[in-house]
């Protein structure tokens, strides 16, 4: 076929990992290459973001039951690299952005509500309770971020399996792509990022 059926978050992470450990060597190696490209810059971040949308044409095409080889699909990829420098780089911006919004609002909000409730509670209840909404705070805050980043987490994708598409237009349709199964996609990050972080 060449449609994808909606996936459960546990669904989603047992099928990386099955495409993990099928295409462990192949994709291992395009992963550590790429990481490797970090150091030069510029030409090298877009070597980056390329080696990506390798990965991400590569492991759609192998969802999709239409697998392609590596060189046949370097090729459609090499030659936008800087195409996906811009896709990462925008995102990158805009995820930076909606994270310091976000950290200077809730400072404000806390420094409101601190110095309301040191007032109506006094100096000795007021830092407890400051500081279990600073918990809250934080917790709403990796919410929230990541809610914002399970938007464009798919920006690469469009870009790299539709010929057509330019960075902007790929981020859109992430945005679009995303909007039905954000929770979901939310999920699948958070629970990606406990078990890569050890």
């Amino acid at each position: 076929g060449g449609s994808l059926p909606p996936l459960s978050v546990g669904n989603v992470v047992s099928t990386g990992f099955r495409l993990y450990k099928t295409h462990f060597k192949n994709h291992f190696k395009l992963s550590l290459i790429a990481h490797l490209w970090l150091f030069v810059p510029f030409f090298g971040w877009a070597k980056y973001a390329a080696a990506h949308g390798l990965l991400s044409r590569l492991i759609f095409a192998e969802l999709i039951n239409q697998p392609e080889t590596v060189s046949d699909a370097r090729l459609k990829i090499d030659p936008r690299k800087w195409l996906f420098f811009s896709v990462g780089l925008q995102v990158g911006v805009r995820v930076v952005l909606v994270y310091l919004g976000l950290i200077i609002a809730g400072g404000i909000a806390l420094g409101i509500v601190g110095v309301a409730l040191s007032a109506v509670l006094g100096s000795g209840v007021a830092p407890i309770v400051i500081g279990i909404l600073a918990v809250i705070g934080v917790c709403l805050l990796v919410l929230a971020i990541t809610w914002f980043y399970s938007r464009l987490v798919i920006s690469e994708v469009p870009l790299a399996v539709e010929e057509s598409m330019n960075s902007s237009q790929s981020i859109d349709r992430s945005w679009s792509l995303t909007e039905s199964a954000v929770f979901r996609i939310q999920g699948v990050v958070l629970v990606a990022f406990v078990i890569t972080l050890p």
